[in-house]
């Protein structure tokens, strides 16, 4: 499945590239792991005309499980699919996501779960957050939706924040939002994992194995 994808992608990166050099436009493209994703001061953008978030349990389900899957049988690495980017006119240092954004939030969404597992680590605080370089304080998170519909702004934030309650978490109901249902989701499936040491070699292998194939407009 892994494989399709990864064909899926480049196919997907040459139309792009294709239609692109017909606009007179340049496109550019590198496979990156997760740690090189989020870093630096580069932030990615939900543009306001995006649809609201929408992976549901089985999205998340078929991701956690074959990066568990990838992890324990030490494949060399495990690739996510690709983005489609492009320079905001806003901001340096900024990225509008044009394609991809499910699966960066979902992404995010488990780096954050995971952070509660490993506390204390920097370069995943540092994929979630931008930091201070020298006090390593939260400055802004890395991925920030725009979206106004179905009140994807302030549901991302809260389970994002710094401060957000894992040990509070109950299953969710029908009624609850699909970013407490997914955290829960990840939540319940890293707590079975009851060695901490398998948790930060998993959480490296997302983070160093994992990789994502940035497809950027300019």
């Amino acid at each position: 499945a892994n494989q399709n994808l990864i064909k899926d992608s480049i196919v997907r990166y040459i139309e792009l590239k294709v239609n692109r050099c017909k606009m007179g436009l340049t496109l550019n493209a590198e496979q990156k792991n997760i740690s090189n994703i989020f870093s630096g001061r580069i932030k990615f953008i939900i543009p306001e005309y995006q649809r609201p978030y929408s992976w549901d349990k089985e999205e998340c389900l078929e991701l956690i499980d074959d990066l568990k899957q990838s992890f324990k049988n030490e494949e060399d690495g495990y690739f996510l699919g690709n983005i489609v980017v492009a320079n905001s006119l806003d901001e340096n240092n900024q990225l509008e996501v044009i394609d991809g954004q499910q699966r960066l939030t979902t992404l995010t969404l488990l780096m954050r779960v995971l952070l509660y597992f490993d506390s204390s680590n920097i370069k995943l605080r540092n994929s979630i957050w931008e930091l201070d370089d020298r006090t390593n304080d939260i400055i802004e998170p890395r991925l920030f939706t725009k979206v106004f519909s179905n009140q994807d702004q302030e549901y991302f934030k809260e389970v994002i924040d710094l401060n957000f309650d894992f040990e509070a978490l109950k299953e969710p109901n029908v009624n609850c939002n699909l970013y407490i249902k997914n955290v829960y989701l990840f939540y319940t499936k890293i707590k079975k994992i009851r060695n901490n040491i398998e948790i930060q070699n998993f959480v490296d292998y997302i983070l160093y194995k994992a990789s994502l194939l940035p497809i950027q407009t300019e």
